[in-house]
Parts: structure tokens; C-alpha cells; sequence
């Protein structure tokens, strides 16, 4: 994997932010637990774009259901991608995701 960034927004005010950047495969499942929801994208070793969605075990059920019920939108903003990898927590995410690193 050459690059990385995970997004959040704000539940209450709609704003979005660059959560972390990286660079590696590795640092990205470092990155990832079940206390969060992650959403963005990354580029593979093969050159091609994927969206990443990653509801973390621990997250309140809103936050949940508000990820889910918009996961088609913010996929459909990260024009290019091939594939898009998600996950119920933390676990299943690396494990669809090392497959892809």
C-alpha cells in the first residue's frame, strides 16, 4: 500500500475532517480499533484505488446507522476506486484488508 487517510465528521455539526495519513499497510492496521468509525480510501501496491469503511465494535449505534445509511455517498465521492473494503469491527476489517496490502 503506498498511501492512506481516514475521514470523520462531526454527528451534530456535519463537518468533515482528515482524521491520520500514513503511508503503509501496516500503519494502517495499526490505526484502526473498534472505538471508531473510519471511512476514506487508499491506494494499493497495484496502483489501483479503494474506498475503506471500518465501524468499530464499540461505536454507538447512531453513529452506526448513520455510517451505513451514507456509506453509498461517501464511497460514490472517491471517484476511480475499484473495490471497497469494510468491516463490523475492527478484527474483520484487517482481515478483508491484508488481503488487499
Amino acid at each position: 500500500m503506498k498511501a492512506w487517510r481516514t475521514n470523520s465528521e462531526d454527528i451534530y455539526t456535519r463537518a468533515h475532517s482528515i482524521q491520520r495519513t500514513g503511508a503503509g499497510g501496516a500503519a494502517l492496521l495499526e490505526v484502526i480499533d473498534d472505538d471508531a468509525l473510519y471511512w476514506g480510501g487508499f491506494k494499493g501496491t497495484d496502483g489501483r484505488c479503494y474506498g475503506l469503511l471500518c465501524v468499530g465494535a464499540n461505536v454507538n449505534a447512531m453513529k452506526k446507522g448513520k455510517a451505513l445509511l451514507h456509506k453509498n455517498a461517501i464511497m460514490n465521492c472517491l471517484e476511480g476506486k475499484i473495490d471497497i473494503i469494510d468491516g463490523n469491527d475492527a478484527d474483520e476489517f484487517r482481515e478483508k484488508l491484508s488481503g488487499k496490502i
